[in-house]
């Protein structure tokens, strides 16, 4: 079958494609890239099998496919159904050889050598490929060509011409590459020289021009005033720059993109090459920033405060890419203008090739600018300047664009779109919408202000679903809560800082919506917003302004872990969470008694989870059933986040990592069976890449059912064979290929027409196994047409998702060699094929190795399958997840023993995805692992264990130490004594466990001193000798090997008796030397003595 496309009758037969492309590339006079031509080929096959289809067939196409570079030309080779098709250069022009038995047929092309290298360029040059040697030079450049000294001599021709010798060219078009401004109109520029003398494009106030030059009226009315000025305000931005004093070009009046380039290009890289506010703020965000101060130079200093040692522009490229990602609305302009025209009209391709031109050859941001004033300036700009023939929108290979008006027309049209979209909410949604302002808010800001508000509807008993109350989340970037009809409180974003409301109804005073200086303010107010709110519920039986009322913003503040999944997504996306704050390998070290154990679920609940341990770090029950709830076991994959285990000498790299072990026996087994088991690190590091894959994947791009469709469906879990037999790949990759399912079970007995008493029956006769009858009947009778099979990879993972499309099939020539009992076929439409999808992003439980059986819908994740996607209140906060492993112990354990070759992998730049990224092949399953970026490590090391192995550097240097002294002021402040400041009647405790302490220290050292966790329950003097007799003695007897004469020095006389033991008399021996034994019965013996007689104070006094 052929489709015209662009002119060019395309085959779109899956298996002639990848010819028709080579055909297409060497035609072609539109860019397209693959998956827009998947796109345009898509008709009776999916859009995924057919991209899956065509990159088998093109192992090595150019990503896009009509990229004719000279060496990839030169190198260009597709294997096609054992048969080539090959690129190569003859003179100077390039010729297509089509390999087809022993007569080649050669088709040559019309590009040149020069054609090609100069496409080559301009790639690189628009895909940012210069390398770090070449942007360093081309700044040094500019420098070299314009140092302050000539800018001080600079006449108005040298600073703006039309022949690209200017220091306005240099810095907008030549310096492209280390930061753009492009955009916006030239009077950017302050004074620019004019093409087009004619045009009227000024307006005799704001813009002034002369006929030859134009410039803005703020700097004078002649254009020798305002060069002059210009001049004066470029050599300041220059040399306070170059100086690094940097503050006092915030507050110079020039325009925005265009000082702060300057400043970057004097500067000896003390600024990030990005100038653009918002790029710089989303930025900062990624990388964690929480300030509420948004100029440019407080997010300047926070981003380069993080690149560490990376490279200058490796840094600014990699940071850049986020916003690039983040921002870009091409594919909804694009969907709004299909929207917009009938279905084959040409402008649909002519303006977004528009918008691709300006954006890529031209480098003006346009998909990242929602400020219509900046978009109507350029709009302007390119009315003026587009048709202008080697003008700064000219572009040779593609001037009907400039000359037919397409530029201004695409820009026109992209304003409309940008208008619509900020004046349709429902465009974002209101989760989406929320989510935004708080990020426009701050974390500090909206974590504080949502305390407020929880505050007051639970001192009003105020329940969800009451219509007396409005959650305020309109446009205009407000958030707060409305009562009757009238503000309660509200917080509200504008002009790039927050400012905050609350009502004082209670003087009766028109002016009742009172101004706060910050959320403290508030706070201080709060029993005044209560009692004014009581009044304004006893009038009000309804709010007027229910219509407006946000559902998302009404369930964070009544469901605590959806408000978790709200702050997740706010402030912790692409796992940048405050979990940053927390070294990725640390140790907790400390005498016992300390709180290791304590600081270690703090910091693991911190890491996993950092928005509820924000919201309840002071609520240790709240943390303690977090903990609970995050930490792993067997049966909940899908929730936990932190690991545990102990280190001791018998521990082994084969628990910590993976090992071969033995399966427990079944019935019938003859011969003990063997695994490869993974140990805690390597599951921990599986289910932390699981949840970075999921992140990365698009669910909405594999399927989308609607809810009816999901609430009808009915899904099966299948097997194609086994994963790790070799010979069983032919069947999964024969089942994609040819669109069907099948099973190899029934001892090849055709089931064709039986229905399940039927097949039982007839599967007993044949003496079938019971596992094969049932197997049987699922496959030929319960799966029906439209039921869905999800296909596993082992049991942890997904890898195809099908739609069944025919009935039971019985096939008595298999066409699988190595496989020939495998029989029986549905047929099926493969949604998605070829993923590595976690089984936890699926379903609710671990899927079994059964070959099939139908998935408990109550297990199974909707939200997955369904486009629209309901909110689960039982859901953790959304992935990606930080993931903790908790080593209790970990200086009892050989632990260059246990991590093995492992132990380089832990470090930071060393992990998956960073700069010297490393990975291991594993010795026992032989894959290929590395530790990904979120998982952390947490370490306790007790300093009193006298059992225990050295920590080596190799270790040391990998992780942080965090010491855990004795803190005696504890006693007094969060322990059981905190009323009494640490005194028990008379007696000070605090002082009992410093003076002990200090006591301790010089008899031994500080690693053996006492911890005050086992004075924080004493609330009686009997809790005291208890404590005494339970804990520190027998503690004191291990750090002094059992001398009582030592402990009496700690503790005084009243502890220990010393007795002569006068009447204690040995036994007669013939071989003792009686001098010796003499001796010893003149020893002195100490004793604990009774605890009625101990005197506390007298420890101290």
């Amino acid at each position: 079958m052929k489709k015209d496309i662009l002119g060019i009758a395309i085959d779109t037969e899956p298996h002639k494609i990848a010819r028709e492309l080579v055909n297409y590339m060497l035609n072609m006079k539109v860019s397209l890239t693959i998956d827009q031509l998947t796109q345009e080929l898509s008709l009776t096959n999916t859009t995924k099998n057919l991209k899956t289809r065509i990159k088998r067939c093109l192992t090595n196409t150019p990503e896009i496919v009509n990229e004719r570079s000279s060496e990839q030309s030169r190198i260009f080779s597709i294997p096609l159904n054992y048969k080539n098709i090959e690129v190569f250069q003859e003179g100077d022009k390039f010729l297509l050889k089509l390999s087809s038995g022993d007569s080649p047929v050669i088709r040559k092309t019309n590009y040149t050598n020069d054609d090609l290298l100069e496409f080559v360029q301009n790639q690189k040059e628009k895909n940012n490929q210069l390398t770090n040697k070449e942007l360093y030079k081309l700044k040094e450049d500019f420098l070299k060509e314009w140092p302050i000294d000539r800018l001080k001599s600079m006449t108005i021709e040298e600073y703006t011409n039309l022949d690209k010798t200017s220091f306005c060219y240099s810095l907008e078009s030549k310096t492209t590459a280390i930061g753009s401004i492009w955009g916006g109109s030239s009077y950017k520029f302050g004074v620019f020289k004019r093409r087009d003398t004619e045009s009227e494009n000024h307006d005799g106030e704001k813009t002034m021009s002369d006929g030859d030059y134009g410039w803005y009226g703020k700097y004078g009315s002649t254009r020798e005033e305002a060069f002059s000025k210009v001049k004066e305000t470029i050599i300041e931005i220059a040399t306070l720059s170059q100086n690094n004093t940097l503050d006092p070009i915030e507050d110079i009046d020039f325009g925005f993109s265009t000082k702060w380039k300057i400043a970057f290009l004097y500067s000896d890289y003390h600024l990030i090459n990005i100038f653009n506010i918002k790029a710089l703020k989303t930025c900062a965000n990624y990388l964690g920033y929480e300030s509420e101060d948004s100029t440019y130079l407080a997010l300047n200093k926070y981003i380069l405060s993080q690149k560490g040692n990376e490279d200058y522009y490796d840094f600014s490229i990699r940071i850049w890419a986020v916003f690039d990602n983040k921002n870009s609305n091409a594919e909804a302009y694009e969907k709004w203008l299909k929207s917009k025209n009938k279905k084959n009209s040409g402008k649909v391709n002519s303006y977004m090739r528009a918008l691709d031109l300006l954006t890529n050859h031209f480098k003006i941001d346009i998909y990242n600018e929602d400020d219509i004033d900046v978009l109507e300036d350029l709009y302007s700009d390119l009315n003026l300047h587009q048709k202008e023939i080697n003008g700064k929108y000219y572009f040779e290979k593609a001037k009907s664009y400039g000359a037919g008006g397409f530029y201004s027309a695409a820009v026109g049209s992209y304003m409309e779109f940008v208008k619509e979209q900020a004046n349709t909410i429902e465009i974002l949604g209101d989760e989406d919408q929320l989510v935004n302002l708080l990020i426009e808010i701050g974390y500090k800001d909206a974590i504080s202000f949502y305390n407020i508000m929880e505050g007051i509807l639970n001192k009003l008993s105020i329940v969800t679903g009451d219509n007396r109350i409005c959650y305020n989340l309109p446009k205009n970037k407000l958030l707060g809560l409305t009562i009757g009809q009238k503000y309660c409180v509200i917080i509200e974003h504008k002009r790039k800082k927050n400012s905050y409301s609350y009502f004082d109804t209670l003087n009766n005073d028109k002016n009742w919506l009172k101004e706060a200086k910050d959320i403290e303010e508030i706070h201080n107010e709060f029993e005044t917003i209560i009692q004014s709110a009581k009044n304004e519920l006893i009038k009000t039986d309804k709010s007027g302004y229910g219509k407006h009322s946000s559902i998302s913003l009404e369930k964070s503040l009544f469901d605590s872990t959806y408000k978790n999944n709200i702050f997740q997504k706010a402030f912790n996306t692409d796992s940048k969470s405050k979990a940053m704050k927390s070294d990725l390998n640390q140790i907790f070290f400390g005498p016992p008694g300390t709180g290791k154990t304590y600081h270690t679920i703090n910091e693991a609940i911190k890491i996993a989870d950092p928005v509820f341990y924000e919201t309840h770090k002071d609520d240790r029950d709240q943390l303690m059933a977090r903990f609970k709830l995050l930490s792993l076991n067997n049966d909940n994959e899908s929730v936990g986040q932190i690991g545990f285990t102990t280190f001791h000498q018998s521990f082994s790299y084969e628990d910590f990592i993976e090992g071969i072990k033995p399966n427990e026996p079944k019935d019938g087994d003859e011969f003990l069976k063997y695994e490869i088991q993974e140990g805690v690190f390597k599951k921990i590091c599986r289910l932390a890449d699981d949840s970075l894959n999921a992140v990365a994947l698009d669910t909405e791009s594999l399927i989308s059912l609607s809810t009816e469709e999901y609430e009808k469906a009915h899904f099966y879990k299948m097997s194609l064979g086994n994963t790790q037999d070799e010979s069983d790949n032919e069947i999964y990759e024969y089942c994609i290929e040819n669109n069907c399912i099948s099973i190899g079970f029934g001892n090849q007995l055709d089931f064709t027409g039986k229905d399940e008493k039927e097949l039982r029956s007839f599967g007993n006769d044949n003496d079938l196994g019971s596992f094969d009858i049932q197997a049987m009947n699922l496959f030929s009778n319960y799966l029906k047409i439209g039921n869905y099979v999800v296909i596993s990879y082992g049991n942890k993972y997904v890898r195809a998702v099908g739609k069944v499309t025919g009935n039971y099939e019985y096939r008595e020539d298999s066409e699988l060699p190595n496989n020939l009992h495998y029989k029986h076929f549905r047929s099926v439409e493969w949604i998605f094929t070829d993923e590595k999808i976690s089984a936890n992003e699926i379903y609710n439980k671990n899927l079994s190795m059964q070959t099939i059986y139908k998935l408990d819908k109550k297990y199974i994740k909707q939200e997955f399958f369904v486009k629209e996607k309901k909110i689960d209140t039982h859901r953790l906060p959304k992935n990606p997840k930080n993931f903790v492993l908790i080593v209790d112990e970990i200086n009892r354990g050989n632990v260059s023993s246990i991590f093995g070759e492992l132990i380089t992998l832990i470090e930071k730049d060393k992990r998956a995805g960073a700069g010297e990224e490393l990975s291991v092949t594993l010795p026992y399953s032989k894959e290929t692992f590395s530790v990904p970026q979120n998982v952390y490590i947490i370490g306790t090391m007790n300093t009193a264990d006298r059992s225990i192995e050295a920590l080596d550097t190799a270790l040391r240097r990998r992780f942080s130490f965090r010491e855990m002294p004795p803190k005696h002021n504890l006693i007094g402040s969060v322990g059981s004594l905190k009323s009494t400041y640490g005194k028990l009647d008379d007696i000070d405790v605090v002082k009992i466990l410093e003076t002990i302490n200090n006591r301790i220290e010089k008899l031994i050292d500080k690693d053996h001193k006492i911890g005050h966790s086992y004075f924080l329950n004493i609330s009686s003097k009997q809790d005291l000798k208890d404590t005494f007799r339970d804990k520190v003695i027998p503690l004191l007897e291990e750090y002094f090997f059992g001398d009582f004469g030592k402990i009496s020095l700690v503790l005084g006389s009243s502890f220990i008796s010393k007795e002569s033991k006068a009447d204690v008399s040995f036994a007669t021996s013939n071989d003792y030397d009686p001098s010796i034994a003499n001796d010893l019965l003149e020893r002195f013996v100490y004793e604990i003595t009774n605890e009625s007689g101990w005197d506390f104070k007298a420890i101290y006094e």
